[in-house]
């Protein structure tokens, strides 16, 4: 599972600070990071307003698929 808001912590920003980075409510990020289950658009979104870089792989047989999910080149 990740932990939304340890990487937030590690980052140095207060849920109030990335409340307005996300233009939502402290509680709406305080939820968020409480949910056991999030969308892979609101995880980019979230991660894209830290400044985070964030790739998904997945491999199936010999075949590797590689996807950017906060668009910041690495």
């Amino acid at each position: 599972m990740i932990e939304l808001s340890e990487i937030r912590h590690e980052a140095g920003v207060t849920q109030a600070e990335m409340a307005a980075r996300l233009s939502t409510t402290q509680g709406s990020v305080s939820q968020l990071e409480r949910r056991g289950d999030v969308l892979l658009s609101t995880l980019s979104e979230y991660l894209t307003a830290l400044g985070a870089q964030a790739r998904i792989t997945v491999t199936i047989a010999e075949r590797t698929f590689d996807y950017d999910l906060t668009g910041n080149k690495r």
